[in-house]
């Protein structure tokens, strides 16, 4: 292929919407990368759209985890092309055939983009397509965010021609389903990134070149598997599932409170927490560096008030209780007896302390407790077997 302006153009990938290429600068004398959009059906409005958001990226790409944008171009047939810094690989090339990434480093990664995205939400733009092809590694082993206002040309096409223009793996549930995007899309898309870093492969996907209905359906539906390593943290993994809500409220509400999280995971685990840097459209920016400040706990629910002491009686007094059998069925009448006692008014029952069985009075004054009843009747049980004995004997020796 042939530009002017650029000599040794070399193809190094294509996709669905761009093809980009390795090139020398003859001005400049610099190697640059070409990525020549194929947006044949796309519309105008969304090419003057395109046109506006990668000017505003000129203002940010000197982030040092953006990918620079030196300008842009129009090719003579009409394809917009972008002159971009020249990058040594991306993210994706090291997860090839189900690879990870060391936590720490992966961290590292996390935390750095997240601060591009940082910069570039205060500039008023969101990505949409973070994603580990898009996270590309500089010629100082930086990584570097790529492709920046070119998922709008692909959402515009894909409404044109019915082409499924994003990435369905790191997709967010608004995104699939036509809702509005925030912030906090980029950060479940980041996250999603992350999450295949550390696991070897997309929080949704089964196996490789699945359906996307498939996938689609589980990102709409599915919750995220937990985490589990020897070096991720339990509060990483909880992070990760927090990020990747289908609800965009219940997720971090930017990219740097994301970052600020997973830096406190890294000082967590023992290691130095990853520095980052966010630049405000004014120009002015600063370095996010040392420990960061720990979590804030959830606040305890007040407890509640505790019931009032009951007041003691008096030392030396006797306390008396009081209260009302419950009602059972009635017993019929006794027979008329000369026993005074056995009358109705002497069924009430007032307890003035709790008695066991072997305490128990009588109820009748004068009567005798029961144990000496039953073992005065057993005296005489026993003295009559003892006469009838001696009678037969006697009986019997005569």
């Amino acid at each position: 292929m042939s530009i002017d302006g650029f000599e040794a153009v070399e193809e190094i990938g294509s996709g669905g919407f761009s093809t980009v290429y390795r090139a020398r600068e003859t001005g400049p004398n610099r190697l640059v990368a070409l990525k020549v959009l194929s947006v044949a059906d796309v519309t105008p409005h969304a090419l003057e759209s395109f046109r506006r958001e990668t000017v505003a990226l000129g203002a940010v790409s000197t982030h040092p985890n953006i990918v620079t944008l030196y300008r842009q171009e129009v090719l003579p047939d009409g394809r917009p092309m972008l002159v971009l810094e020249l990058c040594s690989g991306s993210v994706a090339n090291q997860l090839r055939g189900g690879n990870t990434i060391a936590p720490r480093e992966a961290l590292a990664i996390a935390v750095k983009v997240g601060g591009a995205l940082e910069t570039a939400h205060r500039a008023g733009m969101l990505h949409r397509d973070v994603k580990p092809q898009n996270i590309l590694v500089t010629m100082f082993g930086e990584p570097a965010l790529a492709d920046f206002g070119v998922a709008r040309l692909q959402a515009s096409a894909q409404a044109t021609v019915g082409v499924f223009g994003f990435t369905t793996l790191h997709a967010p549930p608004e995104l699939l389903e036509g809702k509005q995007l925030s912030a906090a899309s980029d950060v479940y898309e980041l996250a999603s990134t992350l999450y295949q870093m550390l696991a070897g492969r997309a929080a949704f996907t089964s196996f490789d070149n699945e359906n996307p209905a498939s996938i689609i359906l589980r990102i709409l539906r599915d919750p995220v598997a937990p985490l589990f390593g020897e070096d991720i943290h339990p509060e990483l993994s909880d992070l990760l599932v927090r990020a990747m809500s289908k609800l965009q409220d219940e997720r971090p509400q930017s990219a740097a409170e994301f970052a600020d999280e997973l830096r406190r995971i890294e000082a967590l685990q023992g290691w130095e927490p990853t520095g980052y840097w966010v630049r405000n459209p004014d120009g002015s920016g600063e370095q996010i560096t040392g420990r960061p400040a720990p979590k804030a706990p959830r606040p305890e629910p007040e407890p509640e008030p505790e019931p009032a002491p009951r007041a003691e009686p008096a030392s030396g007094t006797e306390q008396r209780y009081e209260y009302e059998m419950p009602a059972a069925p009635q017993p019929e009448p006794p027979a008329p007896s000369g026993d005074a006692w056995a009358t109705p008014a002497n069924f009430e029952h007032t307890v003035q302390h709790e008695r066991t069985p072997w305490d128990q009075t009588p109820d009748r004054p004068g009567a005798e407790p029961p144990a000496t009843r039953d073992r005065r009747v057993l005296t005489i049980v026993v003295a009559a077997i003892v006469v009838v004995v001696v009678i037969a004997t006697y009986v019997l020796l005569n």
